[in-house]
């Protein structure tokens, strides 16, 4: 069974840490997936949100 959260919220809206923080609990915590919900848009900067060192390889890969 997959562990995923595809409904978190992030200091982008209501949350309270970070999407690079969120990112890093949730691959402590052993989650396979993350989504993030927002009552706000994104910003206009489309810049990466994660450091590539702390995304597993095989995303790594993906995004370069």
């Amino acid at each position: 069974m997959m562990k995923t959260n595809y409904h978190t919220h992030t200091t982008w809206c209501d949350g309270k840490d970070t999407p690079e923080a969120v990112v890093v609990a949730a691959i402590d915590k052993g989650f396979d997936a993350i989504g993030f919900s927002s009552h706000a848009m994104l910003p206009e900067d489309d810049t990466p949100l994660l450091k590539n060192d702390i995304m597993p390889a095989t995303q790594r890969k993906e995004r370069q």
